[in-house]
């Protein structure tokens, strides 16, 4: 099990948690998420006049499969949705 959160300038923060476990015979999976979140800002429209205010985010999550195929080769696939949220 792996997590990690990280403060970025202003309001931007990045957590990600994640799990992998190796199956002897099967292979290996792993899961896990990523979400960035931009913080608030400030809208206006195009005469510069205040709208509202709104957030920004990005998430994405995954799910992997690898296996050794011979002595030196790997083989793998990766499904990996990526959500995002920007103004509305």
């Amino acid at each position: 099990l792996i997590t990690n959160y990280s403060l970025y300038m202003e309001d931007a923060k990045n957590s990600y948690i994640g799990f992998a476990k190796s199956w002897k015979g099967v292979g290996n999976f792993a899961v896990g998420m990523h979400y960035l979140n931009y913080g608030t800002f400030e809208g206006y429209d195009r005469y510069g006049v205040p709208t509202s205010t709104f957030t920004g985010s990005d998430m994405a999550l995954y799910l992997q499969y690898s296996r050794k195929l011979s002595k030196h080769v790997s083989g793998g696939i990766t499904i990996k949705p990526i959500f995002s949220q920007l103004e509305n």
